[in-house]
């Protein structure tokens, strides 16, 4: 039972970390496109 639970929750952690993870890519890929855009911008004056 005690296990059952343990692996359970080690499941969820995983998946927590990977969203995280996700996340964490995503709003990289953001903030260089942003930055590119605003480089951009800056130079293009």
């Amino acid at each position: 039972m005690i296990t059952a639970l343990r692996q359970r929750l080690e499941e969820s952690k995983q998946v927590v970390a990977a969203k995280d993870a996700e996340l964490r890519e995503k709003q990289r890929e953001r903030d260089l496109l942003y930055g590119k855009l605003a480089a951009g911008g800056l130079s293009s004056h």
